[in-house]
């Protein structure tokens, strides 16, 4: 059996089990069940930067994203602009930032001026401190 065929009857099964987390999003429920499985597959993935399941975060977060810009009109922000708003809006230092979620203060700053991308780690402690999304905060090869 070649290597499409595999995959093929792979992607069946798959989809069998997980149709409504792979087809392209149709509907806030359908989001709403997305954006659950992203935030588990996070808390999965934590700091492992060549974690397999990258590729699915990958997927979902592009799904939202589709479904968010076609159905929200908002201009895209940067992660760093997200986070530098945040901070605002909140009234927050960068040394106020690191004593809430344990990011140095000197990451923070790189973080904000776009010299570091933020790690799934810093995500989710960003993303659960602010309680938005972490998938805000992060960027992926070909989608900046």
């Amino acid at each position: 059996m070649t290597s499409s065929r595999v995959l093929f009857h792979l992607w069946a099964d798959l989809d069998s089990v997980a149709h409504d987390l792979l087809a392209p999003i149709a509907d806030e429920p359908q989001l709403t069940n997305v954006l659950r499985a992203i935030d588990e597959l996070m808390l999965e993935i934590g700091e492992d930067q060549v974690s397999p399941l990258l590729s699915l975060l990958n997927l979902l977060v592009d799904r939202v994203e589709a479904f968010e810009s076609q159905r929200y009109a908002t201009s895209a922000a940067s992660p760093e602009r997200v986070l530098a708003f945040l901070l605002e809006q909140h009234d927050l230092t960068q040394q106020q930032l690191e004593a809430a979620t344990g990011i140095h203060q000197s990451n923070i700053s790189k973080l904000l001026k776009g010299t570091r991308r933020f790690s799934v780690g810093q995500a989710s402690k960003l993303g659960a401190y602010f309680g938005v999304n972490p998938a805000v905060f992060l960027t992926f090869p070909g989608s900046a």
